[in-house]
């Protein structure tokens, strides 16, 4: 997914990462060799911890991400489910979600939401 690095911090040796992406805005600790430039466009993958199934909500809303409170708020779409559930978020943006009994009620097609911490999604760049 295309990340544009938009604010910086550091918290608790952390460096948090806001950038704005196709689907909204998203905040996550940063884990690249090199440091974040703000203004700089990076193609990312994201980490996200387990969840369990009461975490994640079925919803009918169209994908996107939310700075919200202290965390951010993703919904995406089910592409996949083969114990892990693989989440399109936009055309270049697929991420993987492991959902504690999720295979028992999250369907290919659903649409997903989900929430966590910033200090939680992790922000890898990688050239591509």
């Amino acid at each position: 997914m295309l990340f544009t690095v938009i604010k910086i911090e550091n918290k608790n040796d952390l460096t948090l990462v806001t950038g704005s992406t196709t689907i909204g805005y998203l905040k996550g600790a940063w884990d690249g060799d090199e440091a974040p430039v703000i203004g700089k466009k990076y193609q990312i993958e994201l980490d996200f911890p387990t969840v369990e199934r009461s975490a994640v909500t079925i919803t009918n809303a169209d994908t996107s991400a939310k700075i919200i409170s202290g965390k951010t708020f993703f919904t995406g779409v089910c592409e996949n489910y083969d114990e892990i559930c693989y989440v399109r978020f936009s055309v270049d943006g697929l991420e993987m979600l492991d959902i504690i009994n999720g295979e028992e009620f999250i369907k290919k097609d659903d649409h997903i939401s989900f929430s966590f911490p910033f200090e939680n999604i992790g922000i890898y760049p990688y050239s591509g």
